[in-house]
Protein backbone atom coordinates (compact mmCIF):
# COMPACT_ATOMS: atom_id res chain seq x y z
CA UNK A 1 0.00 0.00 0.00
CA UNK A 2 1.56 3.28 -0.70
CA UNK A 3 1.19 6.24 1.28
CA UNK A 4 -1.84 8.17 -0.72
CA UNK A 5 -3.64 5.07 -0.26
CA UNK A 6 -2.97 4.41 3.01
CA UNK A 7 -3.85 7.80 4.28
CA UNK A 8 -6.92 8.39 2.38
CA UNK A 9 -7.98 4.65 4.38
CA UNK A 10 -7.37 6.42 7.56
CA UNK A 11 -9.44 8.99 6.42
CA UNK A 12 -12.31 7.09 5.57
CA UNK A 13 -12.24 4.83 8.31
CA UNK A 14 -11.26 1.70 6.12
CA UNK A 15 -8.21 1.57 7.99
CA UNK A 16 -7.47 2.24 12.02
CA UNK A 17 -4.66 4.52 12.84
CA UNK A 18 -2.81 1.56 14.82
CA UNK A 19 -2.91 -0.09 11.52
CA UNK A 20 -1.78 3.08 9.61
CA UNK A 21 1.12 3.37 12.03
CA UNK A 22 2.62 -0.63 11.88
CA UNK A 23 2.84 0.58 8.21
CA UNK A 24 4.39 3.56 8.41
CA UNK A 25 7.10 1.69 11.00
CA UNK A 26 8.06 -0.10 7.70
CA UNK A 27 9.54 3.03 6.29
CA UNK A 28 11.73 3.69 4.39
CA UNK A 29 12.32 0.02 3.81
CA UNK A 30 11.57 -3.40 5.08
CA UNK A 31 14.63 -5.73 5.46
CA UNK A 32 14.14 -9.20 4.42
CA UNK A 33 17.57 -9.97 5.38
CA UNK A 34 18.76 -11.16 2.01
CA UNK A 35 16.88 -7.51 1.05
CA UNK A 36 15.96 -4.48 2.20
CA UNK A 37 13.31 -3.31 0.09
CA UNK A 38 12.88 0.85 -0.35
CA UNK A 39 8.87 1.31 -0.01
CA UNK A 40 9.80 4.72 0.64
CA UNK A 41 11.31 5.25 -3.39
CA UNK A 42 7.89 5.53 -4.90
CA UNK A 43 7.22 8.80 -2.41
CA UNK A 44 10.63 10.01 -3.20
CA UNK A 45 11.38 9.83 -6.56
CA UNK A 46 7.67 8.85 -8.40
CA UNK A 47 8.53 5.39 -9.10
CA UNK A 48 8.45 2.30 -6.88
CA UNK A 49 11.19 0.20 -6.36
CA UNK A 50 12.23 -2.16 -9.32
CA UNK A 51 13.82 -5.55 -9.61
CA UNK A 52 16.24 -6.75 -11.62
CA UNK A 53 15.77 -10.87 -11.39
CA UNK A 54 18.56 -11.84 -13.42
CA UNK A 55 21.07 -13.75 -10.89
CA UNK A 56 18.99 -13.84 -7.79
CA UNK A 57 17.82 -16.90 -6.19
CA UNK A 58 14.41 -18.44 -6.65
CA UNK A 59 13.55 -18.33 -3.18
CA UNK A 60 14.95 -14.56 -2.61
CA UNK A 61 12.94 -13.75 -5.68
CA UNK A 62 9.81 -15.19 -4.47
CA UNK A 63 10.04 -13.40 -1.24
CA UNK A 64 10.37 -10.09 -2.92
CA UNK A 65 7.55 -10.54 -4.75
CA UNK A 66 5.44 -11.75 -2.24
CA UNK A 67 6.51 -8.89 -0.02
CA UNK A 68 5.76 -6.37 -2.51
CA UNK A 69 2.87 -7.50 -4.11
CA UNK A 70 1.03 -7.86 -0.30
CA UNK A 71 1.33 -4.15 0.17
CA UNK A 72 -1.25 -4.02 -2.86
CA UNK A 73 0.97 -2.43 -5.17
CA UNK A 74 2.24 -2.58 -8.50
CA UNK A 75 5.62 -4.37 -9.16
CA UNK A 76 7.91 -4.45 -11.66
CA UNK A 77 10.63 -6.86 -12.26
CA UNK A 78 13.45 -6.54 -15.24
CA UNK A 79 15.05 -9.31 -17.17
CA UNK A 80 13.09 -12.19 -15.90
CA UNK A 81 13.37 -15.55 -17.39
CA UNK A 82 10.12 -18.18 -18.08
CA UNK A 83 11.06 -20.42 -15.54
CA UNK A 84 11.47 -17.53 -13.06
CA UNK A 85 8.10 -16.59 -13.81
CA UNK A 86 6.69 -19.79 -13.20
CA UNK A 87 8.12 -19.95 -9.71
CA UNK A 88 6.50 -16.56 -8.57
CA UNK A 89 3.27 -16.79 -10.60
CA UNK A 90 2.68 -20.09 -7.58
CA UNK A 91 2.41 -17.68 -5.19
CA UNK A 92 1.61 -14.27 -6.61
CA UNK A 93 -1.36 -14.60 -8.88
CA UNK A 94 -1.85 -12.34 -11.50
CA UNK A 95 1.80 -11.93 -12.30
CA UNK A 96 2.40 -11.68 -16.04
CA UNK A 97 5.25 -12.40 -18.09
CA UNK A 98 6.07 -11.27 -21.57
CA UNK A 99 8.66 -13.18 -22.98
CA UNK A 100 10.23 -10.82 -25.79
CA UNK A 101 11.30 -7.69 -23.21
CA UNK A 102 11.50 -10.47 -20.21
CA UNK A 103 9.76 -8.07 -17.90
CA UNK A 104 7.27 -9.29 -14.66
CA UNK A 105 4.88 -7.66 -13.92
CA UNK A 106 2.21 -7.33 -11.38
CA UNK A 107 -0.19 -4.89 -11.62
CA UNK A 108 -3.71 -4.44 -9.90
CA UNK A 109 -3.41 -0.76 -9.85
CA UNK A 110 -2.32 0.30 -13.76
CA UNK A 111 -0.81 3.63 -14.06
CA UNK A 112 -3.13 6.14 -16.12
CA UNK A 113 -1.49 6.74 -19.54
CA UNK A 114 -0.19 10.23 -20.25
CA UNK A 115 2.01 12.51 -22.85
CA UNK A 116 3.70 10.68 -25.35
CA UNK A 117 7.31 8.21 -25.81
CA UNK A 118 8.12 7.55 -29.10
CA UNK A 119 9.89 4.12 -29.17
CA UNK A 120 11.96 3.68 -32.64
CA UNK A 121 14.69 0.74 -33.47
CA UNK A 122 17.01 0.53 -36.49
CA UNK A 123 16.00 -2.88 -37.25
CA UNK A 124 13.46 -6.13 -35.68
CA UNK A 125 16.39 -7.78 -34.18
CA UNK A 126 16.37 -5.00 -31.50
CA UNK A 127 12.98 -5.20 -30.54
CA UNK A 128 13.26 -7.44 -27.13
CA UNK A 129 15.09 -4.22 -26.06
CA UNK A 130 12.80 -2.00 -27.58
CA UNK A 131 9.69 -3.51 -25.50
CA UNK A 132 11.80 -3.25 -22.55
CA UNK A 133 11.52 0.74 -22.92
CA UNK A 134 7.79 0.40 -24.13
CA UNK A 135 6.41 -1.42 -21.73
CA UNK A 136 8.35 0.17 -19.01
CA UNK A 137 7.18 3.30 -20.11
CA UNK A 138 3.88 2.49 -19.77
CA UNK A 139 4.33 0.46 -16.68
CA UNK A 140 5.18 3.83 -15.06
CA UNK A 141 2.29 5.87 -16.77
CA UNK A 142 3.49 7.15 -20.37
CA UNK A 143 1.74 6.87 -23.72
CA UNK A 144 3.94 4.63 -25.75
CA UNK A 145 3.67 4.76 -29.81
CA UNK A 146 6.45 2.21 -31.60
CA UNK A 147 8.17 2.37 -34.50
CA UNK A 148 10.39 -0.23 -35.37
CA UNK A 149 12.39 -0.87 -38.28
CA UNK A 150 13.24 2.29 -39.40
CA UNK A 151 17.02 2.02 -39.62
CA UNK A 152 19.13 4.40 -41.66
CA UNK A 153 19.93 1.13 -44.27
CA UNK A 154 16.48 2.21 -45.72
CA UNK A 155 15.99 5.87 -44.48
CA UNK A 156 13.06 6.59 -46.13
CA UNK A 157 11.26 4.35 -43.84
CA UNK A 158 12.33 6.70 -41.33
CA UNK A 159 11.67 9.93 -43.12
CA UNK A 160 7.64 8.68 -43.75
CA UNK A 161 7.41 8.44 -39.83
CA UNK A 162 9.60 11.50 -38.78
CA UNK A 163 6.43 14.01 -38.38
CA UNK A 164 4.48 11.52 -36.42
CA UNK A 165 8.02 10.39 -34.29
CA UNK A 166 8.51 14.63 -33.11
CA UNK A 167 5.13 14.54 -31.80
CA UNK A 168 6.44 12.90 -29.28
CA UNK A 169 7.64 14.33 -26.43
CA UNK A 170 10.48 12.60 -25.82
CA UNK A 171 12.16 10.00 -28.21
CA UNK A 172 13.83 6.59 -27.39
CA UNK A 173 16.22 5.33 -30.28
CA UNK A 174 17.62 1.38 -30.19
CA UNK A 175 20.17 0.43 -32.66
CA UNK A 176 22.76 -1.87 -32.94
CA UNK A 177 25.42 -2.17 -35.44
CA UNK A 178 27.10 0.91 -36.22
CA UNK A 179 24.57 2.97 -34.19
CA UNK A 180 23.71 5.70 -36.20
CA UNK A 181 19.87 5.97 -35.76
CA UNK A 182 20.16 8.06 -32.67
CA UNK A 183 22.04 10.91 -34.94
CA UNK A 184 20.20 10.46 -37.92
CA UNK A 185 16.46 11.03 -35.56
CA UNK A 186 18.45 13.93 -32.75
CA UNK A 187 19.01 15.84 -36.57
CA UNK A 188 15.85 15.36 -37.46
CA UNK A 189 13.61 16.19 -33.98
CA UNK A 190 13.48 18.85 -32.00
CA UNK A 191 12.75 16.78 -28.61
CA UNK A 192 15.38 14.83 -26.16
CA UNK A 193 16.65 12.32 -27.85
CA UNK A 194 17.76 9.07 -25.67
CA UNK A 195 19.71 6.67 -27.22
CA UNK A 196 20.27 2.65 -26.73
CA UNK A 197 23.39 0.57 -27.87
CA UNK A 198 22.39 -2.92 -28.30
CA UNK A 199 24.48 -5.74 -28.68
CA UNK A 200 22.35 -6.54 -32.21
CA UNK A 201 25.42 -7.21 -34.74
CA UNK A 202 28.79 -9.47 -36.19
CA UNK A 203 31.94 -10.13 -34.31
CA UNK A 204 33.10 -5.89 -34.77
CA UNK A 205 30.31 -4.54 -33.08
CA UNK A 206 32.06 -5.67 -30.01
CA UNK A 207 28.81 -6.70 -27.94
CA UNK A 208 27.40 -3.53 -28.60
CA UNK A 209 30.65 -1.37 -27.81
CA UNK A 210 30.61 0.14 -31.36
CA UNK A 211 27.18 1.26 -31.62
CA UNK A 212 27.58 2.49 -28.06
CA UNK A 213 30.66 4.75 -28.80
CA UNK A 214 28.97 6.15 -32.31
CA UNK A 215 26.34 7.53 -30.18
CA UNK A 216 28.32 8.89 -26.97
CA UNK A 217 30.68 10.69 -30.45
CA UNK A 218 27.53 11.90 -32.21
CA UNK A 219 27.73 15.38 -33.48
CA UNK A 220 24.39 15.95 -33.16
CA UNK A 221 22.67 17.81 -30.43
CA UNK A 222 20.65 16.90 -27.21
CA UNK A 223 21.06 13.23 -27.36
CA UNK A 224 21.58 11.59 -24.23
CA UNK A 225 22.72 7.41 -24.16
CA UNK A 226 22.18 4.77 -21.42
CA UNK A 227 23.92 1.67 -21.36
CA UNK A 228 24.49 -1.23 -23.52
CA UNK A 229 20.46 -3.05 -23.63
CA UNK A 230 19.68 -0.98 -21.11
CA UNK A 231 16.02 -0.33 -22.68
CA UNK A 232 14.93 -0.08 -18.75
CA UNK A 233 17.03 3.26 -17.93
CA UNK A 234 15.99 4.60 -21.37
CA UNK A 235 12.15 3.91 -20.27
CA UNK A 236 12.76 5.88 -16.75
CA UNK A 237 14.27 8.44 -18.12
CA UNK A 238 11.83 9.61 -20.60
CA UNK A 239 9.59 8.85 -18.70
CA UNK A 240 10.67 11.53 -16.53
CA UNK A 241 11.07 13.99 -19.21
CA UNK A 242 7.17 12.89 -20.33
CA UNK A 243 5.89 13.67 -16.55
CA UNK A 244 7.67 17.29 -16.62
CA UNK A 245 6.29 17.97 -20.36
CA UNK A 246 2.85 16.83 -19.44
CA UNK A 247 2.77 18.06 -16.13
CA UNK A 248 0.68 21.49 -15.38
CA UNK A 249 3.55 24.40 -14.30
CA UNK A 250 4.37 24.42 -10.08
CA UNK A 251 5.36 28.36 -10.61
CA UNK A 252 2.18 29.94 -10.54
CA UNK A 253 -0.93 28.53 -8.47
CA UNK A 254 -4.02 27.53 -11.05
CA UNK A 255 -6.67 29.63 -10.93
CA UNK A 256 -9.94 28.73 -8.59
CA UNK A 257 -12.72 27.02 -10.25
CA UNK A 258 -15.65 29.09 -10.56
CA UNK A 259 -18.94 27.92 -7.95
CA UNK A 260 -20.78 27.21 -10.93
CA UNK A 261 -21.53 24.21 -12.92
CA UNK A 262 -18.93 23.98 -16.16
CA UNK A 263 -20.65 23.98 -19.00
CA UNK A 264 -19.61 25.77 -22.70
CA UNK A 265 -18.93 29.30 -22.90
CA UNK A 266 -21.59 29.75 -25.98
CA UNK A 267 -25.28 29.94 -25.42
CA UNK A 268 -28.67 31.62 -26.54
CA UNK A 269 -29.51 34.85 -27.33
CA UNK A 270 -30.15 36.32 -23.82
CA UNK A 271 -32.64 38.31 -22.19
CA UNK A 272 -31.56 41.96 -21.61
CA UNK A 273 -33.12 43.84 -17.86
CA UNK A 274 -31.16 46.75 -15.70
CA UNK A 275 -29.17 45.35 -13.11
CA UNK A 276 -31.52 46.13 -9.79
CA UNK A 277 -30.02 47.85 -6.79
CA UNK A 278 -30.09 44.47 -4.46
CA UNK A 279 -27.50 41.94 -7.27
CA UNK A 280 -25.74 39.94 -6.14
CA UNK A 281 -23.36 40.05 -8.75
CA UNK A 282 -20.11 42.01 -8.82
CA UNK A 283 -20.01 44.81 -11.70
CA UNK A 284 -16.69 44.36 -12.33
CA UNK A 285 -14.93 42.02 -14.90
CA UNK A 286 -12.90 38.73 -13.82
CA UNK A 287 -10.45 37.68 -15.55
CA UNK A 288 -9.12 34.02 -15.58
CA UNK A 289 -6.09 31.61 -17.41
CA UNK A 290 -8.00 28.44 -18.55
CA UNK A 291 -5.74 26.17 -21.24
CA UNK A 292 -6.56 24.97 -24.63
CA UNK A 293 -5.66 21.72 -25.84
CA UNK A 294 -6.15 20.88 -29.31
CA UNK A 295 -5.05 17.75 -31.57
CA UNK A 296 -5.68 16.54 -35.11
CA UNK A 297 -7.42 13.67 -35.61
CA UNK A 298 -8.22 11.60 -38.59
CA UNK A 299 -8.91 7.98 -39.19
CA UNK A 300 -11.07 8.00 -35.91
CA UNK A 301 -14.64 7.12 -36.08
CA UNK A 302 -17.94 9.73 -35.17
CA UNK A 303 -18.52 7.14 -32.23
CA UNK A 304 -15.54 7.75 -30.88
CA UNK A 305 -14.78 11.09 -31.05
CA UNK A 306 -18.47 11.62 -29.31
CA UNK A 307 -17.45 9.35 -26.76
CA UNK A 308 -14.43 11.51 -25.93
CA UNK A 309 -16.32 14.67 -26.07
CA UNK A 310 -18.72 12.87 -23.51
CA UNK A 311 -15.98 12.29 -20.93
CA UNK A 312 -13.85 15.34 -21.25
CA UNK A 313 -17.61 17.10 -20.31
CA UNK A 314 -17.66 14.56 -17.17
CA UNK A 315 -14.67 15.67 -16.02
CA UNK A 316 -14.68 19.06 -15.93
CA UNK A 317 -13.85 20.09 -19.49
CA UNK A 318 -15.06 23.95 -19.78
CA UNK A 319 -15.58 23.17 -23.23
CA UNK A 320 -15.23 20.70 -26.01
CA UNK A 321 -15.42 21.32 -29.89
CA UNK A 322 -14.86 20.06 -32.89
CA UNK A 323 -13.45 21.70 -36.61
CA UNK A 324 -13.68 20.09 -40.07
CA UNK A 325 -9.54 20.35 -41.45
CA UNK A 326 -7.76 19.01 -44.29
CA UNK A 327 -4.33 17.55 -43.15
CA UNK A 328 -1.32 17.01 -45.72
CA UNK A 329 -1.78 15.12 -48.62
CA UNK A 330 -5.24 16.83 -48.49
CA UNK A 331 -6.43 14.40 -45.76
CA UNK A 332 -9.85 14.99 -44.08
CA UNK A 333 -9.74 15.33 -40.30
CA UNK A 334 -10.85 17.26 -37.07
CA UNK A 335 -9.69 19.42 -34.94
CA UNK A 336 -10.79 18.73 -31.23
CA UNK A 337 -10.19 21.72 -28.79
CA UNK A 338 -10.56 21.32 -25.12
CA UNK A 339 -10.36 24.51 -22.54
CA UNK A 340 -9.78 23.42 -19.17
CA UNK A 341 -8.08 24.61 -15.93
CA UNK A 342 -4.48 24.14 -15.58
CA UNK A 343 -4.78 21.42 -13.16
CA UNK A 344 -6.70 19.26 -15.36
CA UNK A 345 -4.44 19.13 -18.04
CA UNK A 346 -2.93 15.51 -17.26
CA UNK A 347 -6.43 13.74 -16.97
CA UNK A 348 -8.04 15.47 -20.23
CA UNK A 349 -4.94 14.76 -22.27
CA UNK A 350 -4.91 10.65 -21.14
CA UNK A 351 -8.82 10.93 -21.89
CA UNK A 352 -8.22 12.16 -25.59
CA UNK A 353 -4.83 9.62 -25.91
CA UNK A 354 -6.96 7.07 -24.48
CA UNK A 355 -9.95 7.18 -27.00
CA UNK A 356 -8.64 8.84 -29.92
CA UNK A 357 -6.08 7.94 -32.57
CA UNK A 358 -4.16 11.11 -31.77
CA UNK A 359 -0.19 10.71 -31.28
CA UNK A 360 0.15 14.18 -29.92
CA UNK A 361 -1.57 17.35 -28.21
CA UNK A 362 -0.59 20.96 -28.32
CA UNK A 363 -1.49 23.17 -25.31
CA UNK A 364 -1.21 26.89 -24.56
CA UNK A 365 -3.18 29.19 -21.70
CA UNK A 366 -5.66 30.98 -23.37
CA UNK A 367 -6.73 34.70 -21.87
CA UNK A 368 -10.38 35.01 -20.78
CA UNK A 369 -12.66 37.45 -19.43
CA UNK A 370 -15.54 36.46 -17.99
CA UNK A 371 -18.99 38.06 -16.97
CA UNK A 372 -19.39 37.86 -13.11
CA UNK A 373 -22.40 35.44 -12.71
CA UNK A 374 -25.33 33.76 -10.88
CA UNK A 375 -28.06 30.87 -10.85
CA UNK A 376 -31.51 32.02 -9.93
CA UNK A 377 -34.47 30.04 -9.81
CA UNK A 378 -37.97 31.23 -11.37
CA UNK A 379 -41.66 30.14 -11.12
CA UNK A 380 -43.10 29.14 -14.52
CA UNK A 381 -46.49 28.05 -15.20
CA UNK A 382 -45.13 24.88 -15.41
CA UNK A 383 -42.92 24.50 -12.14
CA UNK A 384 -39.64 25.98 -11.55
CA UNK A 385 -36.96 26.84 -13.71
CA UNK A 386 -33.19 28.17 -13.65
CA UNK A 387 -31.81 31.13 -15.13
CA UNK A 388 -27.95 32.33 -15.60
CA UNK A 389 -27.74 35.69 -14.81
CA UNK A 390 -24.90 37.46 -16.01
CA UNK A 391 -23.36 41.09 -15.32
CA UNK A 392 -22.15 43.41 -17.56
CA UNK A 393 -21.72 47.24 -16.23
CA UNK A 394 -25.55 47.99 -15.60
CA UNK A 395 -27.03 45.42 -17.91
CA UNK A 396 -28.04 42.00 -16.98
CA UNK A 397 -27.95 39.27 -19.61
CA UNK A 398 -30.41 36.50 -18.77
CA UNK A 399 -29.94 32.94 -20.21
CA UNK A 400 -32.33 30.16 -19.25
CA UNK A 401 -30.49 27.16 -18.69
CA UNK A 402 -30.98 24.15 -21.11
CA UNK A 403 -31.56 21.61 -18.66
CA UNK A 404 -34.60 22.79 -17.11
CA UNK A 405 -35.95 23.78 -20.26
CA UNK A 406 -35.13 20.55 -21.67
CA UNK A 407 -36.79 18.98 -18.47
CA UNK A 408 -40.06 21.21 -19.00
CA UNK A 409 -40.55 20.50 -22.81
CA UNK A 410 -40.12 16.45 -21.87
CA UNK A 411 -43.07 16.72 -19.57
CA UNK A 412 -45.09 19.43 -20.93
CA UNK A 413 -44.38 18.46 -25.35
CA UNK A 414 -44.41 22.04 -26.01
CA UNK A 415 -41.79 23.19 -28.42
CA UNK A 416 -38.16 24.50 -26.73
CA UNK A 417 -38.39 27.68 -28.16
CA UNK A 418 -41.94 28.21 -26.27
CA UNK A 419 -40.68 26.95 -23.09
CA UNK A 420 -37.38 29.02 -23.39
CA UNK A 421 -39.82 32.18 -24.11
CA UNK A 422 -41.54 31.27 -20.98
CA UNK A 423 -38.56 30.89 -18.57
CA UNK A 424 -37.42 34.15 -19.92
CA UNK A 425 -40.68 36.10 -19.26
CA UNK A 426 -40.65 34.69 -15.54
CA UNK A 427 -37.35 36.24 -14.63
CA UNK A 428 -38.30 39.30 -16.11
CA UNK A 429 -41.37 39.35 -14.28
CA UNK A 430 -39.47 38.28 -11.37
Amino acid sequence: MDIQNLLENVKNGTLSIEAAENELKKLPYEDLGFAKLDHHRKLRQGFGEVIFCSGKTDSHLIGIYQTLSSRDTNVLGTRATLHQYELVRQSVPGVQYDPVSRLLKYEPHPEPKTGCIAVCTAGTADIPVAEEAAQTAEFFGSHVERYYDVGVAGIHRLLSKIDAINQANCIIAIAGMEGALASVIAGLADKPVIAVPTSVGYGANLGGISALLTMINSCANGISVVNIDNGYGAAYVATQINRLVSRPSQDAAAPAVPSMPAEPETASVPVLAEASTNSSAAASLSESELWMLETNIDDCSGEAMGYVMEKLFEAGARDVFYSPIFMKKNRPAYLLRVMCMQNQIPEMEGLIFTHTTTIGVRRFPAQRTALPRRIEEVQTPYGPAQVKICLHGKTEYAYPEYESVRRICETTGLSYQTVYQEVAQAWKQN
